[in-house]
């Protein structure tokens, strides 16, 4: 063996410069086929590089080679890992974890593949021998206990973290968050106060600060904290929201519409805040309604309009049931096109629906006719729950007609069945199952009506526990991948695997694949699709997802039309055009390439990657000087990209 050129692949690689470890290894692999350090070597560098196939050769070469190595093992695993070999990996790592009971690397890995097996007390145990080992792992344990909803096990592991010095705000923030889980507010309370004192725009942390607070009933901390928000942050569109929510709750309705209205100025798509300043302000002057009375509809389909109830109670469990009540009303009419009106919460960024109107039920208004006809609503279905959430009236209007029907029902919040069996009954909509479990059913409306993501997730968690329930599902999906769109896939994920340990969903696991494809775990994410369409063969992966997919397996063609389909959707069209140039590029037209990134960077004029791709293209072509010019142009929109960082270890610029 030449250990000088060994010895520089070794550097290359400790440096992260995969090509030229490769480019130095290769030869000396062919020389010395049974050198296992060196085999080893070469498949670290190509995994490096996302040569996945040729890694898992030389890996599992390197494993066969040094049977007694527990280093090899460890690298074999993680190749197998990569490769959703799960059982073999799992073999693998445990191979290590014989070999060298002490080595972190092994216990950790070992942990993180019963994980993904689902098997989490496995995991959770193994973490806990890699903890103990290696303080790093506390981040990790503390995720599993969580997971375990062992909130004591999972706080405990947090302070670990924390006095240990690693990720001190994450670690903060996890151990309020398992102490607010554990029930233990005050403990919570201090720990998210610590957190806004160390990092003032700390939303999430000002978030719950003023959530807890206003459980506790302690009204005029939780205003001055939504205040103290403002002041740190006056363009902060959430502050803004929570002071008028807390101003509500103690009855000062001028106060927070006018924080509604802050509200809108700093992010004018937060319809809910609209909603709501709408609801606190008196209905303006009746409108005549322009109905025809004789016959509204002519021969059209009719269908059922269901209106959120509203609460006279402004507490949690009131606004939850307002919420819940009418939502399986609406489930229940689906098969006649029934319109359920703000029963999924509306969220940043989504267009206003077609069925937004005001939250009061008025029937002879011009606004509540111009509704009945473009939804053709036959009936519409309306409610109020009495403050003292004793009582349930239910309102019924035929389009047409000059008068309304009411009745109302007792309502027991612990169990609201009987309630929902009469309301459904006098609206005539046959319910077509047994009301959902009344904890589920509580759950549902607390968790869509929570303004705080892991509260309202845990809630909608706890909805889906007792049976599978499509409606709560929805609503868990559609609060999971909202993570997706604000870029945080790492958050999403423990939710999903969280849903998919309860039973198997397909929608479940497609939403999983597309939380994984974000983090960049291309060959897990193609495992979840499949898994979506084995139990539902009309689940697809999305064109632009599958079109990397493609390409990263080098079918060019399949690649580059599944990127023209892409291209056909505004929200993919810049992505699917650096997809087509990196088409393009591997076809070896590089001028074709670059024409691609350029029209990307039309409909997107500082998107990272194709600024990456465009320096990357001039680099291959042997322009260094343009390359480099590209290159200063990612950095000075993107300093601190990783593909900035990425793009100077290419030019040697590190």
């Amino acid at each position: 063996m030449d250990e000088t050129a060994l010895a520089a692949a070794r550097q290359h690689l400790a440096s992260g410069r995969h090509a030229e470890a490769a480019a130095a290894l290769e030869p000396l692999c062919r020389a010395w086929p049974r050198h296992a350090e060196a085999a080893q070597a070469l498949g670290l560098a190509l995994a490096g590089l996302g040569r996945d196939p040729e890694a898992l050769e030389w890996l599992g070469r390197a494993a066969a080679l040094a049977p007694e190595d527990p280093a090899a093992a460890v690298n074999w695993g993680a190749a197998l890992s990569r490769a959703g070999r799960t059982e073999e990996a799992l073999a693998a790592f445990r191979r290590a974890a014989e070999l060298a009971p002490a080595l972190p690397a092994a216990r950790f890995n070992l942990a993180q593949e019963l994980w993904k097996a689902r098997d989490v007390e496995g995991a959770a145990r193994e973490m806990r021998a890699a903890a103990a080992l290696d303080p790093a792992c506390f981040r990790d344990l503390a995720r599993i206990e969580g997971a375990r909803e062992d909130w004591e096990a999972a706080a405990a592991a947090w302070r670990a973290c924390a006095a240990a010095g690693l990720a001190s705000a994450e670690a903060r923030a996890g151990l309020a968050l398992a102490l607010e889980n554990a029930g233990k507010d005050t403990e919570a309370l201090a720990e998210w106060r610590r957190l806004v004192a160390e990092g003032p725009a700390s939303t999430a942390a000002r978030n719950h600060v003023v959530a807890l607070l206003a459980r506790r009933g302690e009204f005029a901390e939780a205003e001055e904290a939504s205040r103290e928000a403002t002041e740190a942050d006056p363009a902060n569109a959430d502050a803004w929201h929570n002071l008028g929510a807390v101003r509500s709750l103690r009855g000062d309705a001028a106060g927070a519409v006018a924080a509604w209205r802050r509200t809108l100025l700093a992010d004018p798509s937060r319809v809910e805040s609209a909603r709501e300043a709408a609801a606190a302000l008196p209905p303006p002057p009746a409108e005549p309604a322009e109905i025809d009375h004789a016959d509204p509809f002519g021969d059209a389909p009719h269908r059922v309009g269901v209106l959120t109830f509203r609460a006279h109670g402004a507490d949690d469990v009131s606004r939850g049931l307002a919420h819940a009540l009418p939502a399986v009303l609406a489930d229940a009419a689906a098969p006649a096109a029934a319109v359920a009106r703000h029963v999924a919460p509306f969220r940043r960024g989504e267009p206003r629906r077609a069925d937004v109107a005001f939250d009061y039920f008025d029937p002879h208004s011009g606004r509540m006719g111009e509704l009945t006809r473009a939804l053709r609503a036959e009936r519409w279905v309306f409610g109020e729950i009495s403050e003292d959430l004793a009582t349930l009236r239910v309102r019924l209007w035929t389009a047409g007609s000059a008068t309304e029907q009411s009745a109302t029902f007792p309502l027991d919040p612990r169990d609201p069945a009987a309630a929902l069996r009469a309301a459904a009954e006098a609206a005539g909509i046959p319910l077509a199952a047994a009301p959902p479990d009344p904890r589920a059913l509580l759950h549902l409306g607390l968790g869509a009506t929570s303004v705080v993501d892991d509260l309202a997730l845990e809630h909608l968690l706890a909805a889906l526990r007792p049976a599978p329930w499509p409606l709560a599902e929805s609503e868990f999906l559609a609060r999971v991948l909202d993570l997706l769109h604000r870029g945080d896939p790492a958050a999403a994920l423990p939710w999903l695997d969280r849903a998919l340990s309860l039973r198997p969903s397909p929608r479940a696991h497609f939403a999983r694949g597309q939380a994984l494809f974000a983090a960049g775990r291309f060959d897990p994410a193609r495992d979840a699709w499949a898994a979506a369409a084995a139990l539902d063969p009309s689940l697809r992966p999305p064109a632009l997802p599958s079109a990397w997919l493609e390409l990263r397996a080098g079918r060019l063609e399949e690649a580059a039309r599944l990127f023209e389909q892409a291209s056909k959707s505004s929200e993919d069209t810049a992505a699917a055009r650096v997809g087509l140039g990196c088409v393009a590029a591997a076809r070896g037209d590089e001028p074709a390439a670059r024409a691609r990134f350029h029209e990307a960077l039309e409909a997107s004029p500082r998107m990272p990657e194709a600024l990456f791709q465009t320096a990357l293209s001039w680099w291959r072509e042997g322009n260094a000087e343009e390359a480099v010019r590209w290159g200063g142009r990612l950095e000075a929109h993107h300093e601190g990209h990783p593909l900035v960082a990425a793009l100077a270890r290419i030019l040697g610029r590190a």
